[in-house]
């Protein structure tokens, strides 16, 4: 439980298409987070997909630093979520993007990931 394996990153073009077209989203500085029920289609319940716009860090290298913290955090809590949507027989599609220039240490991305999870599973 405590992976972030390869069947749970959101690649195809068009699930991500569709998330951004119908999804719904909401914001917790410093981030914007787009989520959308799906069919249950694959056999992992959440497929997530980790975006730090090179507009507001234009550092490659900060932001792939970003971006394993974002995914570091999402992998240790994701647990609750997880249950959630395999007690409903749901599948969740979410979009985690950075939207600030500042860059945060990982205690605070963690902190809102927390946060964000949090949310996600009550609004199922």
């Amino acid at each position: 439980m405590q992976k972030f394996e390869k069947k749970e990153r959101l690649s195809k073009k068009r699930y991500i298409n569709n998330l951004f077209k119908e999804g719904n989203s909401f914001n917790e500085y410093p981030f914007r987070i787009i989520w959308k029920m799906i069919d249950k289609c694959s056999e992992q319940p959440i497929q997530t997909i980790m975006l730090v716009s090179k507009k507001y860090v234009p550092k490659a290298y900060l932001r792939n630093k970003i971006k394993r913290w974002m995914r570091e955090s999402y992998r240790k809590n994701k647990k609750e979520l997880y249950e959630k949507t395999k007690q409903e027989n749901k599948a969740i599609h979410v979009a985690f993007i950075y939207q600030k220039q500042e860059i945060k240490q990982f205690p605070i991305i963690e902190e809102k990931i927390k946060l964000v999870l949090l949310r996600l599973t009550q609004k199922l």
